[in-house]
């Protein structure tokens, strides 16, 4: 393995422990406030807390092009300087050589004078054709790249709001450990989904999906069999769309700044959802202060630092790679749940999530043990 794929690795590992305890702030937010007020004000807070960070960068990257070209601008004046010199030196020794050869250097000087302006005139009318070709090729590119920016990061921040009220929903009545794990279904959907954009999918990730769907079920039914609580079945809605999110970002993040992409998309669904929030909801200000503690977490470190970290490591990993450690967020918030919130951890909550981490790591076979893949 490189050091740009460690380094992914590592990312993705903090990303996985951030989320998988965001699970404890997101269920203990839903004590005092709705989910898509929750998520509103989360994804506001991670959105904005970006933005310093975006001027940081884009006042680096106007810096140093203007050095250069000042740089540039002196060069050329000293250029033009010495060329003057030289030109006086050597009027000066025509001068020199008698008033007659000076009478006839200065026609010729006129006549040279008359050539050279002729000459620029032509230089510059072509300067400044290429001038107008090469601003109207850029501004044309400017606009391609800022529609595709608007349009990218609205399809992200739409697949995000439809993937997170779903969640934040279903984490109104399924516990913390439990959403994580279904969450994390969609470790098995992504390389599924794969197949229907040429990638190739191999035995293990049949039988990973197999292991993945028995763990579910066990997990999802915990009372008695064949019953399935409503708020598993938001969150396994979810893992659909967070499959969508994976395999979208992953094509975005290789001609989108990550750190742009991450605010704009996070906007994108705060708009969503206060909307939504202001629609179906009440929110107040007591219940939104009493939930301050679950917001700050869910907005700034889930959001504005897990998912970031999750963009920028994504343009060095393939979905697949990044997936494989992305299985141990249902791990961190079956340990969030027990440590914070004192949920129960039966035995057939402890075997369903097992198998559902089984399944997610045998779909991850070829990069586990070094397949084709795991050179990556």
């Amino acid at each position: 393995m490189n050091k740009t794929a460690l380094k992914a690795d590592i990312l993705l590992i903090i990303t996985s422990i951030i989320w998988g305890f965001a699970f404890v702030a997101q269920r203990a937010g839903m004590d005092f406030i709705g989910p898509f007020t929750y998520n509103g004000i989360r994804f506001a807070l991670g959105s904005l807390s970006l933005l310093p960070l975006i001027g940081y960068f884009k006042a680096k990257k106007q810096t140093r092009p203007g050095v250069r070209a000042v740089n540039t601008e002196v060069r050329d004046n000293n250029t033009e300087v010495r060329a003057d010199n030289t030109e006086a030196r050597a009027g000066n020794t025509e001068a020199r050589a008698g008033k007659t050869e000076v009478r006839a250097v200065n026609t010729e000087v006129r006549d040279n004078n008359t050539e050279v302006r002729a000459s620029n005139t032509g230089a510059d009318k072509s300067r400044t054709a290429a001038r107008a070709a090469a601003s109207g090729s850029t501004l044309a590119m400017r606009r391609s790249d800022r529609l595709f920016f608007i349009l990218g990061s609205l399809a992200a921040g739409s697949i995000l709001f439809v993937g997170a009220s779903l969640q934040q929903m279903g984490m109104q009545y399924t516990t913390a450990g439990k959403a994580g794990f279904l969450t994390g279904l969609y470790v098995v959907l992504v390389p599924i989904v794969g197949i229907g954009l040429g990638h190739k999918t191999k035995i293990p990730t049949w039988l990973g999906a197999i292991l993945a769907v028995i763990g579910m079920y066990i997990l999802s039914a915990p009372d008695h069999l064949g019953q399935v609580n409503p708020g598993d079945l938001l969150v396994i809605a979810s893992a659909f769309f967070w499959t969508a999110h994976v395999l979208l970002i992953d094509k975005l993040s290789k001609r989108l700044d990550p750190i742009e992409l991450s605010a704009a998309q996070f906007a994108w669904c705060a708009l969503f959802s206060l909307g939504t929030a202001l629609a179906l909801e009440q929110p107040h200000l007591e219940t939104i202060l009493q939930a301050a503690i679950p917001i700050l977490y869910g907005g700034l470190g889930s959001v504005g630092i897990a998912y970031t970290l999750q963009v920028v490591a994504q343009r060095d990993a393939p979905p697949a790679h990044s997936s494989i450690i992305m299985c141990l967020e249902g791990v961190f918030a079956t340990l969030g749940g027990i440590l914070i919130l004192a949920e129960p951890a039966g035995l057939r909550s402890l075997g369903g999530s097992g198998l559902m981490l089984l399944g997610m790591l045998a779909t991850q076979w070829d990069v586990i043990f070094g397949g084709p893949h795991g050179q990556k």
